[in-house]
């Protein structure tokens, strides 16, 4: 679908809100991008400006544009789009909606390192099934950049610092499941993030004795 926009209604699957905590550091709250004209679903800030929003937006029923099929996710289909009217470039998963609340319960474990070692999550949403179909899920979700196809696109430090964001992952009860370097994204400006949590699951790490961090060590080369 390269090159076709498709416009799609969202509705909201849940109100509760998966909002990250605001860090300086985060690529999420560094840099609010400012607009001339404020799109429905942004909020207003204080000093009457409209700013790009912080996940997750008003939970309000939105216009939402897909440009580019990215890949197949683990459960679903994953696209590039942006919204509508407003040029925020985001990547929205499809899957299941009985699949949503396990894996928004994974989201909101992993809110402190949004932006930092994870996307971003603007909203959780509904597309609504057309002649019969069944409805389905959306996370619409930070680009976080480009996936990796080895460990060895990073350098010494890239490899430490995605290690790092696992650990942090894993002091949140969460293991990833299925670290692979295509789960594994790089933007232009270095910045490491972690993505796509299908196979994530609720977890009680052993640190040095976690057969994920152990193999994640020997895959990045950091057993020395």
């Amino acid at each position: 679908m390269d090159g076709i926009s498709l416009y799609w209604d969202m509705k909201p699957f849940s109100k509760s809100v998966y909002r990250p905590l605001r860090r300086k550091d985060s690529s999420l709250w560094n840099k609010p991008l400012q607009i001339q004209a404020p799109p429905r679903h942004l909020a207003r800030s204080p000093r009457d400006r409209y700013t790009t929003p912080p996940p997750s937006p008003p939970m309000l029923p939105f216009m939402l544009c897909l440009n580019s099929a990215v890949g197949q996710g683990a459960v679903g289909s994953v696209y590039g789009g942006g919204f509508h009217d407003l040029s925020i470039p985001i990547i929205v998963k499809t899957l299941p909606t009985d699949c949503m609340d396990h894996e928004l319960e994974i989201w909101r474990r992993l809110r402190g390192l949004a932006g930092i070692g994870v996307p971003g999550l603007f909203g959780a949403y509904s597309l609504e099934g057309k002649e019969g179909r069944r409805d389905t899920g959306a996370l619409v979700q930070q680009h976080a950049g480009t996936r990796l196809s080895s460990f060895d696109e990073l350098n010494l430090e890239q490899r430490r610092g995605l290690y790092r964001i696992v650990a942090k992952i894993h002091e949140a009860n969460v293991e990833h499941g299925d670290l692979d370097p295509r789960n594994v994204t790089l933007d232009s400006h270095g910045r490491v993030m972690v993505i796509d949590f299908s196979h994530s699951d609720f977890h009680e790490c052993e640190r040095e004795n976690c057969d994920e961090l152990k193999n994640l060590r020997r895959e990045l080369k950091l057993l020395e």
